[in-house]
C-alpha cells in the first residue's frame, strides 16, 4: 500500500510539477522564415536557375539569429553506389542561421537532367513555420 502510494505520488509529481507538462499544449512562438534564390523570376513566381555543368545551386534564407532551419523537398535524384541506387531528396538536413543577423544558404543538388519544364520544390521549416520555393533549371 505504501509503495502504490510512492508511486501515484511519483506520477502527478511529474504531471503536474512544471510550467511544461503534458497538460500544457502552448504552441511554439511564431518564428519568421523568407526563402529566396538570387536568381530571376518567370511570370508564374517561380525562379529561374540556369545550368552550367556545376551541380549545385544554392538558396538563400532569413530568420531570427542562431536558429535552425530544416529542409526538405519531394523532388530527389538517384546516384548508384556499386550497382545499389540511392536515392535522396534535392536539399536535405539542415542549417543554423548565422548569429549576428539571421541570414543563411543552404546548397541544392541540381544536374542536367533538371533541365526542362519541371517544377522543383524546397521546403524550409522552422518550427511550425514552412515556406516553400520553386525554381525551374534551363
Amino acid at each position: 500500500m505504501i509503495l502504490l502510494r510512492i508511486i501515484v505520488s511519483v506520477v502527478v509529481l511529474f504531471l503536474f510539477s512544471c510550467n511544461d507538462n503534458i497538460f500544457n499544449n502552448s504552441q511554439d512562438p511564431f518564428i519568421p522564415l523568407t526563402l529566396y534564390m538570387d536568381r530571376e523570376m518567370d511570370g508564374d513566381g517561380n525562379y529561374i536557375v540556369n545550368f552550367n555543368t556545376f551541380n549545385y545551386t544554392d538558396i538563400f534564407y532569413q530568420t531570427e539569429p542562431t536558429t535552425r532551419v530544416f529542409w526538405d523537398s519531394p523532388n530527389t535524384f538517384t546516384i548508384y553506389h556499386m550497382g545499389i541506387p540511392i536515392t535522396e531528396p534535392i536539399i536535405c538536413c539542415s542549417t543554423y542561421s548565422d548569429g549576428d543577423d539571421g541570414s543563411g544558404k543552404q546548397m541544392i543538388y541540381i544536374n542536367e537532367d533538371f533541365i526542362g519544364d519541371d517544377v522543383y520544390t524546397i521546403i524550409g521549416c522552422v518550427g511550425s513555420n514552412c515556406q516553400y520555393l520553386y525554381f525551374k533549371v534551363q
